[in-house]
């Protein structure tokens, strides 16, 4: 992570044009966010500009073909939102019948999404049912094709031993049944905006017969 956005930070100075920077800008004065407080504020141009290429710069990483213009996105969204974002997470447990098991992740957005995009998701170490509040770290364990067209978004029977799927210190094991689990999904559109991140301590069911 340290060198995409050590490389993303070179990109601004060095390769995008001035008035590639000046969109940027523009576009952060314009899309406020929400901290997590629920608060809103609004970023600077090139924490935009690093925020939706890190999204872009991870789904290259975990091997999926990105979506059309979803890489090096230096010119700014024209669309000036963030578009749908997830809304909720509906099932998340896993089968462990057969090692090394799968998981089944899958939830619904806050409308129909305005565009292609991919859904990234990101897990956390399980907490215990007491904890409420989780501010990381998180890593990468998935992606999902989001069609123009959806309004629900599904990580289906994942393989947990598959490396270009999940990280092996956040893979679901049995033992996490009952336990809450920190996500993070976002939902990288290939227009080139990030959707407002979604995150819950989600309750984790082992689904084993």
């Amino acid at each position: 992570m340290r060198s995409i956005v050590g490389g993303l930070m070179q990109s601004w100075s060095m390769q995008l044009s001035e008035a590639q920077r000046q969109g940027w800008r523009d576009y952060a004065a314009a899309v406020p966010v929400l901290d997590s407080l629920g608060q809103s504020m609004n970023l600077s141009g090139v924490n935009w500009f690093v925020k939706c290429n890190v999204s872009s710069a991870q789904i290259t990483s975990q091997g999926v073909t990105p979506a059309t213009n979803i890489n090096n996105i230096f010119d700014v969204p024209t669309i000036f939102n963030t578009g749908v974002a997830v809304q909720d997470v509906t099932v998340f447990e896993g089968v462990f019948t057969t090692p090394p098991g799968t998981v089944t992740l899958s939830g619904t957005l806050a409308g129909v999404a305005d565009a292609n995009g991919t859904a990234l998701l990101y897990i956390g170490a399980p907490q215990t049912p007491g904890v409420r509040f989780y501010k990381g770290p998180y890593q990468l364990a998935a992606t999902a094709d989001i069609a123009d067209t959806d309004f629900s978004f599904a990580f289906t029977a994942r393989d947990l031993s598959d490396p270009t799927e999940w990280v092996s210190a956040t893979v679901p094991v049995a033992a996490w049944d009952g336990l809450y689990v920190p996500l993070k999904l976002v939902i990288q559109y290939e227009d080139g905006r990030r959707s407002q991140d979604w995150r819950m301590l989600t309750q984790f069911t082992d689904a084993t017969p």
